[in-house]
């Protein structure tokens, strides 16, 4: 009895694998993944990644504040005023979100990608 459960276990250890094939997405079409090479935009990893950071970074409320000993206070001032009302076209957090990617892009751009 103890040798074939001992068999028993070679066999799946054995067992061919199966070939694997890609399974087709819901509108037809077959995932392809590829590199990007050195055009980061191209990466929809790195485009959802910043627009990850970008929707939690317009949910903020920015203030502007000034430290007297070591306490943050409130500054109501132009600066103040900026922040709650960037511009007639957009609201902060549209401001927030721009501001955002324009960083983030920029700063993911210097980056220099080698093969």
């Amino acid at each position: 009895m103890r040798g074939d459960s001992v068999g028993w276990l070679d066999k799946l250890k054995r067992k061919s694998p199966k070939k694997q094939k890609w399974a087709q997405m819901l509108n037809g079409y077959t995932p392809i993944f590829s590199q990007f090479g050195t055009n980061i935009y191209a990466s929809d990893v790195v485009q959802q990644a910043v627009k990850c950071i970008v929707d939690e970074m317009k949910k903020l409320n920015p203030t502007h504040i000034r430290y007297n000993r070591n306490d943050p206070v409130p500054v109501s001032g132009t600066i103040q005023t900026l922040l709650n009302d960037p511009n007639p076209v957009m609201t902060t957090s549209e401001f927030l979100e721009k501001i955002t990617w324009l960083l983030l892009l920029n700063f993911i751009s210097n980056f220099r990608l080698s093969a």
